[in-house]
C-alpha cells in the first residue's frame, strides 16, 4: 500500500480468516483515509471474484495457479470420528488410512486442498455426503 494515501480496497474472504478484523483495524489505524470493502464466500467464489476483477485482494484455502498469491498460513486438517470407529482412538490418523472411508466432505473453501491431496498421492476420495456453510447435509448417491 505505498503512496495510497486514499481510496478503497476490496477483499473477498473465507468465513475461516478469522485474523482478518484485526488486520483490518490496524490497516484502519495506518491508512485512515482508506475505506475496506469486504465480500466472504468460498475459496472458488473468491478465486472467481478475483478473476472478474470484482475484488482486489482474495484469503483463500488454498492457492490458484493463475494468480500470485502469498502463504499467510498453514493449517492442520482434522479428522472428526464417531466414538466406536476404528480410528477413534488413535492420535493420528495418514490420509492413506482414509483411503475408500466414506467421509463427510465440507464445502466452503477447503474442498480443492482435500481433493489436491488425495490426487498428489493418487488415492481414491469417497465422499458419501457434503456439508456447506449451512450445515446441511446432501447424500451422493
Amino acid at each position: 500500500m505505498k503512496g495510497l494515501k486514499s481510496g478503497k480496497i476490496r477483499i473477498g474472504y473465507l468465513q475461516q480468516a478469522y485474523f482478518l478484523p484485526s488486520v483490518i483495524s490496524h490497516m484502519k489505524s495506518r491508512y485512515p483515509n482508506i475505506k475496506f470493502e469486504l465480500k466472504e464466500g468460498s475459496s472458488d467464489q473468491v478465486k472467481k471474484w478475483l478473476d472478474d476483477y470484482q475484488i482486489d485482494v482474495g484469503i483463500a484455502a488454498s492457492p490458484a495457479d493463475d494468480f500470485e498469491y502469498i502463504m499467510l498460513k498453514k493449517d492442520k486438517m482434522a479428522v472428526v470420528l464417531p466414538p466406536d470407529h476404528r480410528f477413534a482412538e488413535k492420535e493420528i490418523v495418514t490420509i492413506e488410512e482414509l483411503e475408500n472411508e466414506e467421509l463427510i466432505f465440507c464445502k466452503g473453501g477447503h474442498e480443492a486442498a482435500v481433493t489436491e491431496a488425495f490426487a498428489n498421492k493418487k488415492m481414491n476420495l469417497s465422499v458419501k455426503y457434503f456439508v456447506d456453510v449451512l450445515k446441511e447435509f446432501s447424500t451422493v448417491e
